[in-house]
């Protein structure tokens, strides 16, 4: 079982043509709207509910978390870099974390990531010097330098890593 949270915008960010991926039940442009929603793979659906339809079903996750189906995805083939069986939506992390999101600018994780699809108008370098300005304006000017976290043994992370993580995405 693999999860992720994401984000409405998370099938227009990714490109899933070539694998075979569709949609067998839910609306992907609501799936993620509301807390404590989930999508699930075919085979979790399988699993979980055999031959019953599971969307609008509660689901219990971890047995911590009561959740409901908002829809089914047929599953990723195993190569994938974003092997997900399950995704809950964005909104329930703003639920169960509060304000503390919205504040939180110094946290460290290494399971969090962040995409972003740039207009044509906008380069990379504009992109990135606008995330740099965004995040020195809510950490202090010891943490601003995001190349000091990569490097930070105390974050257990001392290793090498790149600031410049924007690829700008084939068009077409």
């Amino acid at each position: 079982m693999v999860l992720a949270i994401v984000d409405s915008e998370f099938f227009n960010v990714f490109d899933f043509k070539e694998t075979g991926f569709k949609w067998i039940s839910g609306n992907p442009k609501k799936a993620f709207a509301e807390p404590f929603n989930i999508v699930i793979t075919q085979a979790m659906a399988k699993k979980y509910f055999g031959d019953n339809d599971p969307l609008g079903k509660p689901l219990k996750l971890e047995g911590q978390l009561d959740m409901k189906v908002t829809g089914v995805i047929t599953d990723l083939p195993p190569n994938s870099d974003l092997p997900f069986t399950l995704l809950i939506s964005y909104p329930t992390l703003y639920e169960l974390e509060g304000d503390k999101m919205k504040d939180d600018w110094n946290s460290i994780n290494n399971d969090h990531q962040a995409f972003v699809t740039l207009p044509e108008t906008v380069s990379v370098e504009e992109a990135e010097a606008q995330f740099y300005k965004a995040h020195s304006l809510h950490v202090d000017k010891k943490t601003a330098d995001a190349r000091e976290i990569c490097f930070a043994a105390s974050v257990g992370n001392a290793q090498e890593c790149s600031t410049r993580q924007l690829q700008p995405a084939k068009r077409g």
